[in-house]
């Protein structure tokens, strides 16, 4: 499931930065490093009457010259390993957030587009590459190209009040919705017949999950529960230029544990 989200944030690394003083609530910042990625990014926060405010937006570039994988499976014809020196990588990336503090009902949402450009195979479609399989489907008519758009979206509610003496206890519930993470790839699917589809024509995954947070204010600390289902779908060519769909089998995760903020 993790090709269904490839890097949703920015890459860590070496590099400078520099951030705005804040004026009106705003403020504002810009890096750049490792030869060569840089992004610039605007933050807001603000209290209206019994509601807080936050939200942020951001653009990234990466022009690293090394071959990026996002989600490209590993070995065999299908490796991305090599480098061209011409990665282009694009991000556009908001979030925001909405408290109530007398109910302490609340809402998030995120967003990221990306688009991928030059010709590193990492960002190329499978239609590119040399295997024997990649030129069946140029056969079957598809053009060499760099990958589609990727789009994610995230939205989440809940409410967060002190039910307990111990601490504050948040409920919430979250969905979110991943497009094209692997179109134009080359991918093993068990589902799909003979096991694999030579080039994904449409791909989505949808996530949904409930949670709790119970806060122990006395230890610092937080004790979490969470559930997260995530369903997949995929479909796209065959070498031959035959159409499979190949629905992935539903996975069901369960995260529990505890956090101390020092």
């Amino acid at each position: 499931m993790i090709r269904f989200l490839p890097q949703l944030d920015t890459p860590r690394g070496n590099l400078v930065r520099y951030d705005t003083p804040v004026f009106a609530g705003f403020k504002a910042s810009v890096s750049w490093g490792e030869d060569d990625f840089w992004d610039v990014a605007i933050r807001h926060a603000r209290k209206l009457g019994d509601f807080r405010l936050a939200f942020g937006a951001g653009y990234y570039e990466n022009r690293e010259e090394s071959a990026f994988t996002f989600g490209w499976p590993q070995g065999g014809d299908n490796d991305p390993t090599g480098s061209r020196g011409n990665t282009v990588i694009r991000d556009l990336k908001g979030s925001a957030s909405v408290i109530h503090d007398p109910t302490g009902l609340f809402a998030s949402a995120a967003y990221v587009h990306r688009e991928y450009a030059g010709s590193d195979h990492g960002v190329l479609t499978f239609a590119c590459f040399s295997s024997g399989d990649a030129a069946g489907i140029r056969a079957s008519g598809i053009a060499c190209g760099n990958r589609p758009d990727f789009d994610y979206f995230w939205v989440s509610g809940g409410i967060k009040q002190q039910f307990f003496a111990i601490g504050r206890t948040t409920l919430y519930g979250e969905y979110a919705h991943s497009e094209d993470a692997v179109g134009g790839l080359n991918v093993s699917v068990r589902s799909a017949a003979g096991g694999d589809i030579d080039f994904v024509t449409e791909s989505e995954m949808n996530i949904w999950g409930l949670g709790i947070v119970q806060n122990i204010s006395a230890a610092g600390m937080d004790v979490f529960f969470s559930y997260r289902n995530f369903s997949a779908d995929v479909s796209g060519l065959e070498s031959s230029g035959r159409r499979v769909t190949a629905p992935i089998e539903v996975a069901d995760i369960f995260f529990a544990g505890s956090r101390i903020r020092f």
